[in-house]
């Protein structure tokens, strides 16, 4: 009877073990699957921020640009010259010839 219970012993002991290493390693591979999939989030966020920031740089230079535009647009000689060459306007007496 003593080998019996010995026997049981271990069993018991071998399917605790079992039970416990099936545990840790079950909770090792989600954190390494939640560290992996994080690791991902953040490669791609620094992507879209390094767009974002190239946007925002472009934006910045459009804004300049248009500010610029308007300062010279309220100058009526400015205006009157840029309607000219842009859209062929004349004053009397001129003659507007077009080379492409």
């Amino acid at each position: 009877m003593p080998k019996k219970r010995k026997v049981k012993k271990r069993k018991d002991k071998k399917g605790l073990k079992l039970l416990i290493s099936l545990i840790i390693g079950y909770i090792a591979f989600y954190n390494l699957y939640g560290l992996v999939k994080n690791i991902l989030v953040i490669i791609e966020k620094k992507q879209e921020k390094k767009i974002l920031l190239a946007e925002q740089k472009r934006l910045k230079e459009e804004e300049a640009y248009l500010k610029d535009q308007v300062i010279k647009f309220r100058d009526p000689d400015y205006l009157a010259r840029y309607a000219r060459e842009k859209y062929l306007f004349s004053t009397d007496g001129e003659l507007i010839i077009k080379i492409d």
